[in-house]
């Protein structure tokens, strides 16, 4: 689909961006992972912080960069023709092809770390905690939630502005102090019997009732999202 090699075209610069402050960060990160092992607590163990400020840096740049060019997007697009079905499928592709990539790259970052540790630290081997990341069992279905809640969050976004931007930033507010531990324990023994035995079936309900769940989840906000962007008149 042309749409997609536009999308491209445009979001060139932006992916220029992320790749400069993924190298920088992982540098960095590095750098405070050597600086631990040698003067920190002595600790016996490699700690990939390279792959991890990596991995935090480029989703804070992606989710920016992304709701504020999302409208530019959308209305150069529209205004040129393309049907808003058009968009909705093209970006969500490059979206989604993007985020395998990016997915590629920490992986060879993560490879290219250990790799570092057991030249430099041979006896301090490498947590390797993050190899389930990189399973696809798990990267598969969290880059399809990630994608349609990305585009859930950009259509909101372009619909609401301000309102939606505040929102959004409680709630990363709210996750960044705890809130789904304050939560838990606020509601602890308060909660109905009935919504108490349904989180227990979720819970032991095991992969395939959680990838239902998903399923589910993704083709509410993907409807959502339509339905915001149907509806979205062009303002530039």
């Amino acid at each position: 689909m042309k749409i997609i090699g536009k999308i491209a075209k445009i979001e060139r610069i932006n992916i220029r961006m992320i790749a400069i402050a993924m190298a920088a960060t992982y540098v960095i990160g590095i750098g405070i992972a050597c600086f631990y092992v040698n003067i920190g607590q002595g600790s016996s163990y490699y700690i990939p912080i390279g792959t991890g400020m990596a991995m935090i840096m480029t989703a804070i740049m992606q989710v920016i960069m992304r709701v504020v060019t999302f409208s530019n997007n959308f209305n150069i697009a529209v205004s040129m023709g393309v049907t808003r079905r058009e968009f909705l499928i093209g970006y969500q592709i490059f979206n989604l092809a993007e985020l395998v990539v990016f997915t590629v790259c920490f992986w060879v970052l993560y490879l290219m770390e250990g790799l570092f540790a057991r030249l430099c630290f041979p006896k301090e081997p490498m947590i390797e905690n993050m190899n389930v990341l990189f399973q696809i069992k798990v990267i598969v279905p969290f880059l399809l939630v990630l994608c349609c809640l990305e585009i859930f969050v950009e259509a909101v976004t372009m619909r609401f502005g301000a309102k939606a931007w505040w929102t959004l930033w409680a709630f990363w507010m709210a996750m960044c102090l705890g809130g789904p531990k304050l939560l838990v324990k606020g509601v602890k023994g308060m909660l109905p019997a009935g919504v108490q035995k349904l989180g227990s079936l979720l819970v032991a309900g095991g992969p395939v009732l959680w990838v239902s769940c998903s399923a589910v989840f993704l083709v509410v906000l993907l409807i959502v999202s339509w339905n915001i962007m149907k509806k979205q008149q062009v303002t530039a």
